[in-house]
């Protein structure tokens, strides 16, 4: 099953090129707080939020700017 799982992440990465797919990759930690709240119960202060918010915003941030150039 992993071997799989591992061969089409591959190739959604090769179709999303590699900017779309630095952008996916660092947004895991924020799906990992995420699911850390909501399937196991853990609590996370206003640091880790205010964390997970700068990242979002700093791949907006650059998404918008790569658009425009």
């Amino acid at each position: 099953m992993v071997p799989v799982l591992l061969r089409k992440q591959r190739n959604v990465a090769y179709r999303m090129g590699d900017t779309g797919t630095a952008l996916v990759m660092n947004l895991e930690p924020v799906f990992t707080i995420v699911m850390a709240v909501f399937l196991f119960g853990e609590a996370f202060g206003a640091t880790q939020w205010l964390g997970a918010a700068l990242v979002v915003l700093a791949i907006v941030g650059v998404t918008l700017a790569g658009r425009k150039a």
